[in-house]
Order: C-alpha cells, then structure tokens, then sequence
C-alpha cells in the first residue's frame, strides 16, 4: 500500500523530491487548508470514520501541501480532526509538490469528490469554488481566443452545478442562502 513510513525529521527540500513515501508527523505540526475549512466547516461529526479509526488507524494518508512552507492539509481534515481528539501521537502524511493555490484547491475538490457524504451546503461551496475557479481560467483565456461563442456564456455556473449534481436554477438560489449563512459565521 505504502512505498516506505518513515517516522523522522524531514528538511523540507528533501520532500519535495520524494513521491508516494508516507511519513508519520504529529497532528500538532499539521494545518487545514482555509477552502477546506470554507467548504467542509470548521469541525464535522463523522462517527463511522472515527470508529474506523479506533479499529484500524488512519488506513488512507493525509495529503498536505509544501507549498507556503506549513504542512497544510489538502485531504484528510476529519481524519486530523479525529486524531487530535482521540489523542494520536502521529498521523500518516503523504507531502504533494502544488505550485499554486488554485492547484491545492482543485485537489481538494478532486480528493473530496467521492465521499460519501455531504450536506447541501457543503455541495453549493464546492460548486462556487468549482465556478471561481472555471472564472479565473476563463479570464486567462479571454486574451488567446478570437471569439466568444454564445453557447459558452454560463457554462461555468452549469458545469459547477452538474459536478454536484444540481441544476443551475438550483445552485444560484442556494448560492444566495450559501453566502447569506457564511456571513453570518
């Protein structure tokens, strides 16, 4: 399953080299990526995942970002969450090379886009990551086309919506209540 568990100081030139070694690193020297924390909330109760947990140890690695120089989680927040409270003295880690934010924050959607289960709120935060991201690209791409054709005017919106399996009509209504109840946190 794993290629090697080191449990050991790392410089953090060496693991940016490495790939598919898991490392074994103290809750405490772990952070949550801020669009983690924005989609998913601050804290989740997941009480099967916890009893997984007890039975068999974090079995799927946290994966974290080396790119600002924190050990920031990009999967795995309730997994952390889970062993900072059960008291775990290290959690298996798998270090990614990203070299910008919105490649974490792709992969966070990527990582999360199976699980299992997600409140609607939480699906309306991935679809208006997904259509701030599908935004930004389209203004990089404003520049290299000739044309804009008809047909893709609103495609973000719809293709952000799909991905989580809303109509568009759907998602800009919950969008609205999804930013009024953000504000009020």
């Amino acid at each position: 399953m794993f290629s090697a568990i080191r449990s050991e100081s790392v410089n953090s030139e060496a693991i940016g080299k490495l790939h598919n070694i898991t490392y074994l690193i103290s809750p405490d020297k772990l952070c949550v990526h801020e669009q983690l924390v924005t989609i998913y909330g601050e804290t989740e109760e997941r009480p099967d995942l916890q009893a997984s947990i007890v039975a068999n140890g974090i079995i799927k690695p946290l994966v974290t970002s080396r790119r600002t120089g924190a050990n920031v989680v990009i999967s795995g927040k309730c997994r952390l969450q889970i062993a900072r409270n059960l008291g775990l003295e290290t959690v298996p880690v798998e270090f990614r090379d990203y070299s910008s934010w919105e490649q974490e924050v792709q992969d966070i959607l990527l990582e999360n886009q199976e699980r299992k289960v997600k409140t609607t709120f939480q699906k309306i935060g991935e679809a208006i990551t997904r259509e701030g991201l599908e935004a930004n690209a389209a203004k990089k791409r404003k520049g290299r086309r000739k044309h804009s054709c008809p047909q893709e005017l609103g495609q973000a919106r719809d293709k952000a919506a799909t991905a989580v399996g809303m109509s568009g009509r759907s998602y800009e209504d919950g969008k609205k209540v999804w930013h009024f109840i953000s504000d009020l946190r």
